[in-house]
């Protein structure tokens, strides 16, 4: 997601959508009662029994949130249009993953938080594409990559015995050490033609790795290597990795201090009653719960601005990772308490 503009003083800010988890993020910044503006497709009467479909320039005030997967829809009553759109009429506002989007609001913590995550920060990977006879090294960036260094193999062209020879694998090797030691890094993504990447994890020694590697298949190594690695499934697998540990170390938290009798909350109700005691150190909610409790009309964001009023943290956790589903079985919500109730 891109940030076009910023000004959360008058609680300001445009978008522009990039892909389909950009939805999801969305999902979660908006909330009932915001003021969405762009253009949008609408139906305009143009006679007394015809009708057309029209690109305009469109403001509502949310009263729904429907989010599905590949979906973002935002319904609510019109407070800005052309002069033949009806004010105060419905229209209904489609989000898609190349939309541009003005959104005003009372700005929550966790919020600007999740803005900030989508649109600023991008987790430290390192991206790896080689064959037998060059490496190129580059950290992923939110605008692409970063070219590092290049490492040239002791392969001759001529030399047709398809071989890589050992000391070009521990030179790679040596160069990720040393990124992981300067970055600290999160994913290391290995991208080769062929069989090249297989051969360097059989014939060298990257066990400390080994949970940080995730393996893909490439046909160029030059930079359009890197173009391909980045539209690669294998880069939103370690995305998403990436953001998964986080929330499923928050969950694992709750677990093991409701396993010894800890300062926990867990269930609706339990976590409401901690929030307005102030003791909400961390409040942990699944964004199927979320999701749910907005349809359904329930004013889940009171709960959200009461933790954040005695400065607890919120974190929004997926339903898709197993931490996700083991808060779901206790009710989708808990909170990490500063003292027991």
């Amino acid at each position: 997601m891109i940030l076009l503009f910023k000004d959360l003083k008058k609680g300001e800010v445009r978008l522009k959508t990039t892909s389909l988890d950009d939805l999801w993020h969305l999902a979660q910044i908006i909330s009932e009662g915001d003021l969405i503006s762009g253009k949008s497709l609408r139906k305009i009467k143009i006679s007394e029994d015809s009708f057309t479909r029209k690109t305009i320039f469109i403001e509502i005030k949310v009263e729904k949130i429907e989010y599905c997967k590949n979906n973002l829809k935002l319904l609510g009553r019109i407070t800005r249009a052309p002069t033949d759109v009806p004010l105060n009429s419905y229209h209904s506002f489609n989000i898609t993953d190349d939309t541009e989007i003005t959104i005003i609001k009372h700005w929550l913590k966790y919020q600007i938080d999740l803005l900030r995550k989508s649109t600023e920060e991008t987790p430290k990977i390192l991206l790896i594409i080689f064959d037998r006879e060059e490496a190129f090294f580059a950290m992923l960036k939110s605008f692409g990559y970063e070219l590092l260094t290049e490492i040239k193999g002791n392969v001759q062209k001529k030399d047709f015995n398809n071989e890589i020879k050992g000391d070009f694998f521990a030179e790679i090797i040596k160069q990720i050490k040393e990124y992981d030691l300067r970055y600290g890094l999160e994913k290391i993504i290995i991208g080769s033609p062929a069989f090249w990447k297989d051969e360097l994890m059989k014939k060298t020694k990257i066990d400390e790795f080994k949970n940080k590697i995730i393996l893909a298949t490439i046909s160029n190594v030059n930079r359009k290597g890197f173009d391909e690695l980045i539209k690669r499934k294998e880069l939103k697998t370690a995305l998403k990795e990436v953001q998964y540990k986080e929330e499923v170390e928050a969950v694992e938290e709750l677990l093991k201090r409701i396993s010894k009798n800890e300062a926990v909350a867990y269930g609706l109700a339990e976590t409401e009653n901690a929030a307005k005691a102030g003791a909400v150190e961390t409040l942990l909610i699944t964004q199927e719960l979320l999701i749910s409790l907005r349809k359904d009309n329930q004013n889940i964001d009171v709960l959200l601005k009461t933790v954040e009023q005695s400065r607890g943290n919120i974190k929004i956790i997926s339903s898709e990772h197993e931490g996700g589903k083991k808060l779901d079985g206790l009710g989708g919500i808990g909170a990490l308490l500063r003292f027991k109730i």
